[in-house]
């Protein structure tokens, strides 16, 4: 262990004994180079070092390879960087997964592509050979296979792995005929899959509400059926029985759920509805931005829908730091994405009242949040010039946000819509992107409360003293307060 890696905090005399012991086992002196401290960690358990060391020593070879620029490295819940055609510096960038490399070349021709994209592997390998390693299976194209997706880089599209997802839809298909027996077991290793490769389309996680319930009551039904067969309403367990403590109970437990059932009405139409959208599986990376921003506001009254004409540009400056979902990597650290920019609110961006409805029913809020969400999404799908466009949809409501990013929600009135808002958008091939604006800053709030108008109401812009913002009336001027 010691010749693989360093570990942080020995330092000193304590060091100095390690490294003295070292080479009195046999260990090389000059391994040590220059080396001052070393570290330990203390692993969970379970854990494995093979993934860490693989990963650690990928790194260092990538970072030491000629022409790979530390900036332009896809990190883990980071900000990608950006590729631009004719710029040295960001004509290419790479990865690092496990024991997996991989990176992108952009140049004015194909031909040219593929050159550097060679010249990209053999530094690599190059550096792999100094170190006595080596690269056992290396592919460059327009079309790359990574983490059971497929990069078709000349479409600037992302589709599931042909084979792996062809076996899936024909798993799936079998478990959804009528009489066909599959185990809870086997159930959830076809969601686990499908979950994988619906992460490239969100919105399709709407699709499955029963079978996750069928499958929970699964493991807590096999338990308490196991139960009721051992010990009936006669006959008590004996004093100081646990079930913790029993194998065989257990063992009982694992062969009621491994047990070939026939699967729900319900869980059978999920997974029919699965296999009918399958096509609709994919990210389509070169769908332009378009050039309007909508704000939804929900309130006690009713619910509003602002716009702005800003261009794509601005559209896509405003709307880039929430492409995907969770925490994301800053130069300040690791943090959810930020407020809705300032600069979306300035008096420069004409905002305008595209929508409101006065609501006749009663409603939970976060339920209307989300409908007014619906709302600008349905108005949006009725431009037959907004398809195939990443559109940006601002809301206050950290409810209505989630729901839309996951794709899905527990609560069946916030899953109605979410089924509702897949339907839309996959009709009218949008992609959706969903800043928070706050609440003092959200210009369709007048109009949810029945102002006709853009603006916030001057109660809720009250609110931006006390959570540390910039009052509206700074920002946008006095105007942007409205008064009932």
């Amino acid at each position: 262990m010691v010749g693989l890696f360093w570990v942080d905090g020995l330092e000193g005399p304590a060091f100095d004994e390690f490294r003295k012991a070292a080479v009195q086992g046999g260990y090389p002196a000059d391994k040590f180079g220059d080396c001052e401290a070393l570290c330990l960690v203390v692993p969970c358990m379970g854990f494995s070092w093979a993934p860490l060391l693989a990963q650690l020593t990928l790194e260092e070879v990538l970072d030491a390879t000629p022409g790979f620029d530390n900036s332009q490295v896809v990190r883990h819940k980071g900000v990608p960087p950006s590729l631009t055609v004719g710029v040295p510096e960001r004509s290419r960038f790479h990865w690092a997964y496990i024991d997996d490399y991989g990176g992108v070349c952009v140049e004015p021709t194909e031909d040219r592509a593929r050159a550097a994209a060679w010249q990209a592997g053999s530094d690599v390998r190059a550096v792999l050979e100094s170190r006595e390693l080596n690269a056992h299976k290396e592919q460059v194209g327009t079309a790359l296979t990574v983490l059971g997706a497929e990069f078709e880089l000349d479409l600037r599209r992302i589709v599931p792995k042909h084979s792996s997802f062809t076996e899936l839809v024909l798993a799936t298909q079998y478990a959804s005929k009528e009489g066909s027996k599959v185990s809870a077991h086997q159930l959830e290793m076809v969601l686990g899959k499908w979950a994988w490769f619906l992460l490239l389309r969100r919105e399709l996680f709407c699709c499955l509400n029963a079978s996750y319930h069928w499958v929970q009551d699964m493991r807590s039904g096999a338990f308490f059926e196991v139960l009721h067969h051992c010990w009936d309403d006669v006959e008590d367990p004996p004093f100081g029985w646990s079930p913790v403590q029993d194998a065989a109970f257990h063992a009982r437990v694992r062969d009621v759920r491994f047990k070939p059932r026939v699967l729900p009405m319900g869980v059978r139409r999920e997974l029919r509805l699965l296999c009918r959208l399958a096509p609709f599986v994919t990210a389509d990376l070169s769908w332009a931005w378009w050039g309007e921003l909508s704000m939804v506001d929900a309130g006690p009254e009713g619910c509003a829908v602002a716009v702005a004409q800003v261009g794509e540009d601005f559209a896509k400056a405003v709307g880039s730091p929430y492409l995907g979902a969770g925490w994301k990597q800053y130069p300040d650290g690791v943090r959810p994405p930020p407020d809705i920019s300032i600069g979306a609110l300035d008096s420069g961006v004409a905002w305008r009242l595209a929508f409101s409805r006065t609501f006749h029913h009663f409603e939970h809020n976060n339920v209307r949040e989300l409908w007014s969400g619906l709302a600008a999404v349905r108005r949006l799908v009725r431009n037959r010039q907004c398809r195939r466009r990443r559109v940006v949809v601002a809301t206050d409501s950290l409810v209505a946000l989630g729901v839309a990013c996951k794709g899905r929600s527990s609560s069946p009135p916030l899953l109605l819509l979410a089924r509702r808002l897949a339907a839309v958008t996959l009709f009218g091939e949008l992609r959706t992107v969903w800043p928070y604006v706050p609440s003092e800053w959200n210009l369709a709030d007048a109009g949810s409360r029945g102002v006709p108008r853009v603006g916030v109401h001057h109660e809720t812009a009250a609110k931006a003293a006390s959570r540390g913002r910039l009052h509206i009336a700074e920002i946008r001027g006095p105007a942007a307060v409205a008064w009932s």
